[in-house]
């Protein structure tokens, strides 16, 4: 059964719990006033008007969620409730690439194809100008920084995220970059380092640079989330389902990495966490995951994990996403502009309603033999170093523009995922 369908038939399963309410009632009514004319009379009248009421409210949440129109007006709504949440002077990231991100541009915008650009591409460097971007595919970078409150500047990225709409193939993707892994970093100022290091460096301009440079992406905008944040999210959707092996159960009953002693009460199976809880379980590295992977593998798989699970909670009931503006929305930084955002929520809910999951991938997404990338001690730090990468570039990049063929390096990916020589 379709969304669709799951939604008529709650509505039409709480009118009928109200009819009968309702002639109830008037049942009881009737019998201690007896049976005269002029009160039946009324308490007729007033169920018609009661119904006529319940089916207008039907017929409106039906526009709102089950016509494309109705759903522009809806996430229009949304958009700007969002927007009144936001402490707009501190939640702009100040940067020279940013556009104006909370300027009053109207909700012209709840259409994705009207998406404008939210980064000043003069100010930017001729290869993240020259890299892959296509009408149609918008690419938001998400990261989370461990400290974003004094300075947005103060904290490593501890999660590295591409989330990808794409309305050519009617496709959602998540795509999570190993933090450790070692990256070029544009400018004679900077230094090469981990790719978690960057937005430290230089902010959210280096970080647009350096994966442009790295990952041949032209990236649309980002948000950034802290810890708290990050915990909000989780219980403003009413907490996710997430199966832990007996290992990762007894760890994080066993370490600080769930902050609240209280909650350190995972099993082994299923457990429903809360926002302190799923953050403790991002957090584990060393302990691998329920298919195996450790390190920083393990760690950016829990990652992908928990959004698939949010994602899985507000796709089944999207009046969630009120709980997480207001919760969440006040501790965001974004370079993106309110009609760009209002695009790109009808363009995700679109998907959502529509049954898409969420496509999802690993960079690097090899094993650590040498063939894809290995560990290595560069400059005295652990790294995860790439050394295959035109493979790797143009894996992510079929990934995000799937079916369409990209040439990187000298290679050619088809849709079926093999790399071939031109």
């Amino acid at each position: 059964m379709s969304n669709n369908d799951d939604f008529m038939k709650d509505l039409q399963s709480s009118l009928a719990e109200e009819v009968n309410d309702e002639l109830g009632s008037e049942g009881d009514s009737n019998r201690m006033a007896g049976s005269k004319k002029n009160k039946k009379k009324n308490k007729h009248t007033g169920l018609k008007v009661f119904l006529g009421i319940l089916i207008a409210i039907t017929a409106c949440a039906a526009f709102l969620v089950l016509t494309p129109m109705g759903r522009r007006v809806l996430v229009g709504w949304m958009a700007e409730y969002a927007y009144s949440v936001i402490d707009k002077n501190n939640n702009e990231i100040n940067t020279a690439s940013a556009g104006s991100s909370f300027a009053d541009d109207g909700l012209n915008g709840a259409d994705i194809s009207q998406a404008t650009t939210n980064i000043d591409e003069s100010q930017m460097s001729d290869t993240y100008r020259n890299a892959m971007h296509e009408d149609g595919v918008y690419n938001i970078l998400l990261l989370g920084v461990e400290a974003i409150d004094s300075s947005e500047e103060s904290g490593h990225t501890d999660s590295v995220m591409v989330f990808t709409i794409n309305t050519n193939t009617n496709e959602l993707g998540l795509t999570s970059i190993m933090r450790d892994t070692y990256v070029s970093v544009p400018g004679e100022q900077y230094y090469d380092t981990r790719i978690n290091g960057v937005y430290r460096q230089g902010g959210i301009e280096l970080m647009y640079e350096t994966i442009a440079e790295n990952f041949g992406l032209k990236l649309d905008g980002c948000a950034i989330v802290g810890f708290e944040a990050f915990q909000k999210v989780v219980d403003a959707v009413g907490g996710i389902d997430i199966k832990l092996t007996k290992e990762e159960a007894h760890y994080l009953n066993h370490t600080n990495y769930i902050s609240e002693k209280k909650y350190r009460i995972m099993k082994t199976g299923w457990n429903h966490m809360n926002g302190n809880q799923a953050l403790g379980y991002c957090r584990i590295r060393k302990i691998a995951t329920l298919h195996g992977t450790k390190d920083d593998q393990g760690r950016t798989a829990r990652h992908r994990r928990v959004i698939n699970a949010i994602y899985k909670k507000v796709k089944k009931d999207p009046t969630k996403v009120i709980g997480v503006m207001n919760n969440v929305l006040p501790l965001v930084k974004t370079d993106i502009r309110k009609q760009n955002a209002t695009a790109y929520m009808a363009g995700v809910l679109e998907l959502a309603l529509a049954g898409k999951t969420l496509d999802q991938l690993r960079l690097p997404e090899g094993q650590p033999d040498g063939t894809e990338y290995k560990y290595s001690v560069i400059n005295g730090a652990d790294m995860v170093e790439v050394t295959d990468w035109p493979t790797l570039k143009t894996n992510f990049l079929n990934f995000v523009f799937n079916p369409h063929p990209v040439k990187t390096s000298g290679t050619t990916m088809t849709r079926s995922g093999n790399v071939t020589s031109d």
